[in-house]
């Protein structure tokens, strides 16, 4: 991973053990992929600017690794609502526009 930690995975699903490292992994290093290419920046260019990885950026991964871990996969039976509070608000200012 880029950017996240497995510590910070953990506390955020509120995972106690080890046994879904392998793919908290996998789910925290896409998310990091998706968030960062919805910026229209590398994470270089988020670096030069910001000095760091803004928290709203990793709260965002955050977000996405939970839900890939929740909903593994692909389709559900349950009717899902958006959540006013969701990626698109945290990534937003950092968007980079042509």
């Amino acid at each position: 991973m880029k950017f996240l930690t497995l510590e910070q995975i953990r506390d955020h699903t509120r995972i106690d053990t080890k046994v879904d490292d392998t793919i908290l992994e996998l789910y925290g290093s896409a998310a990091e992929d998706v968030i960062i290419a919805m910026t229209n920046r590398s994470l270089e260019e988020i670096f030069d600017r910001y000095g760091e990885v803004p928290g709203a950026i990793e709260h965002a991964a955050l977000l996405l690794t939970a839900h890939s871990y929740n909903n593994r996969e692909p389709a559900s039976v349950q009717q899902l609502y958006a959540v006013p509070y969701t990626l698109d608000a945290l990534i937003k200012p950092y968007i980079k526009l042509a």
